[in-house]
């Protein structure tokens, strides 16, 4: 199995969590190839501490955004049959991790799969070291963590995929793993959420190291807009809500109910815009019934409002 990952800036407010987590992912999966791309120099002497390999730089855009394409395409290529997870570099880990893989192993490829965050309040503190402070801390993510957002999307494992075709889009920036549920719906490739198996861990923080954000926590400006475009449009912004299958309990089923139904209805209206002519109108004749379908399934979509348990994970 093969972990990988581009680091943030090694600075004073990105550091320890970043630590923290790569020591999760080595905890986590001994045994795991870990490759870290991007910020080698920074954390060379921490990679050789803890058996990850440097993968080498992203390409830049000539907006000076670094090109998350590279390493998905490496990756894919050095995987082969053997399953690949992309994780956000502040994503922590526990062994909740190991169970979604041993789920998922023997499933035919190829597939993709993704999890919401389990979200905590900002780190603070030095990085995790001693068991001590990592009993602590996982007790503090399933008695205080509170459920992400379903388009918020730190980790993607998979098996199968390639990623060729993956436009040129910034890392750091909204739209790449849009459409990565995306491109697997439009190719009819089962999309796995496993969050109700798997705990991936974020602490809260800014984005001012985000270059090229105007607003950087609302994530706005202009590489922003960038991915955008790559993406084709907001109609494309699939998230967790879009997925076609849940992992719960070892197994792994098909998402049914009117959700599941209204979202795989934005899909087919995607691939279907030539035939907007006939299917438009009756769109715009129950615009006021598929608004009130929309704002339910947004609604059961918000876990915390739902009151979908995190703890027992």
């Amino acid at each position: 199995m093969i972990l990988f990952s581009s680091p943030k800036p090694r600075r004073e407010d990105t550091e320890a969590v970043q630590i923290s987590a790569f020591r999760s992912w080595r905890r986590v999966f001994p045994k795991a190839r870990i490759l870290l791309f991007g910020d080698g120099a920074t954390w060379e002497s921490f990679a050789s501490e803890v058996g990850f390999e440097l993968a080498g730089s992203l390409p830049l855009t000539s907006e000076k955004g670094e090109v998350i394409q590279f390493p998905f395409e490496k990756v894919s290529k050095l995987a082969g049959n053997n399953l690949a997870m992309y994780l956000n570099s502040d994503i922590l880990l526990d062994s909740s991790a190991t169970a979604a893989v041993a789920s998922l192993e023997s499933l035919p490829d190829p597939w993709l799969a993704s999890a919401r965050r389990c979200c905590l309040s900002q780190w603070v503190g030095p990085a995790l070291a001693n068991e001590n402070e990592w009993n602590e801390f996982y007790r503090r993510a399933r008695e205080t963590g509170v459920w992400g957002e379903a388009c918020a999307m730190d980790v993607f494992l998979f098996r199968g995929l390639s990623f060729e075709a993956m436009p040129p889009f910034l890392i750091g920036h909204r739209g790449w793993d849009n459409w990565m549920i995306y491109n697997a719906r439009s190719q009819n490739i089962p999309v796995i959420d496993i969050s109700l198996t798997m705990r991936a861990i974020h602490c809260d923080h800014d984005y001012s190291y985000a270059r090229g954000s105007s607003a950087p926590n609302l994530r706005d400006g202009p590489l922003e807009k960038t991915n955008l475009r790559l993406l084709g449009g907001e109609e494309r912004l699939f998230h967790l809500g879009h997925v076609t299958h849940e992992l719960r309990h070892g197994k792994v089923t098909k998402c049914r109910g009117w959700g599941p139904l209204q979202r795989s209805l934005e899909i087919w209206q995607i691939q279907h815009s030539g035939q907007s002519w006939w299917w438009r109108p009756i769109r715009r004749l129950f615009h006021p019934l598929l608004k009130l379908w929309q704002t339910s399934t947004t609604r059961a979509e918000d876990w915390n409002r739902q009151g979908k348990i995190m703890s027992n994970l």
